[in-house]
Parts: C-alpha cells; structure tokens; sequence
C-alpha cells in the first residue's frame, strides 16, 4: 500500500489578536511541520471549543458554575496551557497573543484565497475610513461657513440661494485645496 503525502497544513488566526482585524489587516498562519504538531493543534481547538461549551451553558457574569463546572473549566485550562506550552516549545507559538486567539486548521491551498479575502476587506475599511474623513471634513467646512458668513441682500429668498451656493463654492474650493495639498 502506497503511502500518502501529507498536505501542508497551517494554523489559521480566525478570531482575536492574531486574526485580521485584531492587531493587524493580516491574520497569522502558522505552519504545522509535522504530524505531532498537527495532533497538537488538534488537541488545542477541541479544548478552546470545549471551554467555549461550558461558557455558554453557564453564562458566568451572571450566574455562578457550579462545583462540577468550575473543576471541568479548572482542567480544561490546565490542558490548555500544556498544549499551549508544548506548541511554544516547538516554535508553532511564540508570544502569549497566540494563546489568545482562536484557531483553525487549513490546508496550504486556502492560503491565497484568505489572503485575497483579506485584501478585500482591508480595501473596503480603507474607502469607508476615507468616506468618513471627508464627510467629517465637509461637516467642518460648513459648520466654519455657517459661523462666519452672513449673507445680506434685499430679501429672504434671495440671501438664501446666495447663501447655498456660496457654501457650495466655499467647500468645493476647499477640497480641490485639499487635494492640491495631498498630490504634491
């Protein structure tokens, strides 16, 4: 019988410091190099999920576990931080935010299609921090105008529509200033 090749496999940072969008656009992946990290790694998201179980079913900022609870969450954190100090001693973790995110194992062919994802994502947080700036800065041009320009005419209607398109002006000119400053 032939022996299959093992696919690169990798830990992927799906949620918490490590994950895009904790302390970076860019979620960690980490190689997993031989089958003992992989059952590692394993062992590691079978506990995480575990824990996650027992939270849910007791709801602990409100009510208290009870004693078979708190000795089950008691163990699971023990075996939690042996794991985790088995992948650390191996070099798959290197710092305590990896203990502090949540993984998930991925095959070496899902790498590209995250990354792009990511890309994506990183991309569209770019244009709407953008579109805010500039709706905040508007905001600030008209605020600005309305404090300190009148507009006096014969009458109402007419100081009005002066009044519109005079602010129109004044924070189009504003912004071709802005961009003037940005291009050069």
């Amino acid at each position: 019988m032939k022996k299959l090749k093992m696919n690169k496999l990798y830990l992927y940072a799906i949620e918490g410091d490590c994950s895009a969008r904790g302390m970076s656009d860019w979620a960690e992946i980490l190689p997993l190099k031989n089958n003992e990290e992989v059952e590692l790694a394993k062992k590691y998201i079978r506990n995480d999920m575990e824990c996650d179980f027992i939270h849910a079913e007791v709801d602990i900022f409100f009510n208290k576990p009870s004693p078979e609870q708190r000795k089950l969450l008691h163990d699971f954190y023990e075996e939690e931080y042996e794991i985790y100090s088995a992948l650390k001693k191996r070099k798959v973790f290197e710092h305590k935010y990896h203990r502090r995110t949540t993984w998930e194992i991925i095959p070496e062919s899902r790498i590209d299609e995250i990354r792009e994802q990511e890309e994506k994502e990183r991309k569209q947080r770019e244009r709407e921090a953008n579109e805010k700036q500039q709706k905040e800065e508007t905001m600030k041009a008209e605020e600005w105008f309305d404090k300190h320009v009148e507009v006096i005419g014969s009458d109402n209607k007419t100081n009005e529509y002066m009044s519109k398109e005079l602010k129109k002006r004044f924070i189009e000119d504003n912004e071709k200033r802005k961009k003037g400053v940005n291009d050069e």
